[in-house]
């Protein structure tokens, strides 16, 4: 009765006709995904940096395939943590049978795809699993659009980053249907693109470990299960596809990272430092959770807790100057904001805010009228 009443108020906010409803909605999703996989795309395609290594790049991918050395500047090298990284280079690898485009075109056009195809998903979060009206489904996208474009300070693109927000929000949406299988399943998928597929673990403990008709207990045993086979698929994929004698696992709090230097760097040049990027890329998400925190669903706040510690632990994992490292934070981040400000999340907390809210749009619409 609770998901059937959470569905007749979500046809209740998108404010939409009758039948009609899906349809306009969905074709409202299509165009956003559409716009903003085109924007983030064309941002991260023409930096000059990433245009001059996507060569490189492009190249990195066949290697990891084919177990040979990686070329950063023109020197072979060699990257363990990418070994198990072999989801995207296999789809590019096969677009390019398929389609008959040559390995650059088919990379530049899985990039677009795994872009929209992100957008896709998070509106189908926001408005089918979230409940939240239009206008805060498309805030969410256009949050999440940003961090992508902030996130392109690397000089190297790393296809990597589409599905991996992806992965996240599907496992969210796992998490809150309660759905451990099809985690597990997403988590095994997940750590073929990027080992951040164990974070789905995090998640799932924030959603479930609170259940009354649950012990918590079994929901961190599943929690860490689900950790677990991500960081056992992630060591597999390495041995399997790295290169003969390399280690298998990530660098802890930097590993050959020179972090004094990038600390340096954001200090003594802070003007569109890393950190400053870093910062401006958290604000709008921040402004979010803060607005939403008091009023709405626990489930929403668990999860933009466990977003926090997830991006706690990216930090001291990768290397800082590098803001790709945070979209599984951002993306739950996001998820979680679309929960709180969802109407199956609405307490009675949430009512003075949104009376406030309303009270404000009728004056507005009244000194409009004026």
């Amino acid at each position: 009765m609770a998901s059937f009443a959470c569905d007749m108020s979500s046809q209740r906010n998108l404010n939409l006709p009758g039948r009609s409803v899906n349809v306009q909605v969905y074709v409202m999703g299509i165009i956003l995904a559409f716009a903003l996989a085109t924007a983030v795309c064309f941002v991260s395609n023409n930096l000059n940096a990433r245009l001059h290594h996507r060569d490189e790049v492009v190249s990195q991918q066949l290697a990891l395939l084919s177990r040979s050395p990686l070329i950063f500047d023109g020197r072979p090298s060699d990257l363990p943590e990418l070994r198990n990284r072999i989801l995207f280079p296999a789809v590019m690898v096969s677009l390019a049978h398929v389609s008959g485009l040559n390995d650059r075109e088919a990379f530049l056009a899985l990039r677009w795809l795994t872009a929209t195809g992100c957008f896709l998903l998070l509106w189908w979060f926001s408005l089918s699993v979230a409940h939240t009206d239009i206008p805060i489904a498309i805030l969410a996208a256009a949050v999440l659009a940003l961090f992508f474009v902030l996130s392109f300070n690397h000089p190297w693109e790393h296809p990597t980053d589409f599905p991996d927000a992806s992965m996240i929000i599907l496992a969210t949406w796992a998490a809150h249907k309660r759905r451990i299988w099809v985690a597990l399943l997403l988590t095994l998928v997940g750590a073929a693109n990027r080992e951040s597929a164990a974070f789905a673990g995090v998640i799932w403990v924030a959603v479930t470990a609170f259940d009354m008709a649950t012990p918590a207990w079994r929901s961190i045993a599943r929690g860490a299960g689900l950790a677990l086979a991500a960081m056992a698929m992630t060591t597999a994929l390495r041995l399997a596809w790295g290169l003969p004698g390399s280690r298998t696992t990530n660098s802890l709090f930097g590993g050959d990272n020179d972090i004094p230097r990038m600390v340096n760097v954001a200090v003594t040049h802070p003007f569109m430092s890393w950190a400053m990027m870093l910062v401006a890329s958290l604000i709008p998400i921040g402004v979010l959770a803060a607005f939403y925190w008091r009023s709405y669903v626990a489930e929403g706040r668990r999860i933009m807790i466990a977003g926090f510690l997830i991006g706690l632990g990216s930090l001291l994992i990768g290397s800082p100057d590098e803001i790709r490292i945070l979209i599984p934070c951002v993306t739950t981040l996001v998820c979680g904001m679309c929960l709180l400000a969802g109407d199956c999340g609405r307490t009675k907390d949430s009512e003075p805010i949104k009376s406030f809210a309303q009270s404000n749009v009728s004056t507005s619409r009244q000194a409009i009228g004026r």
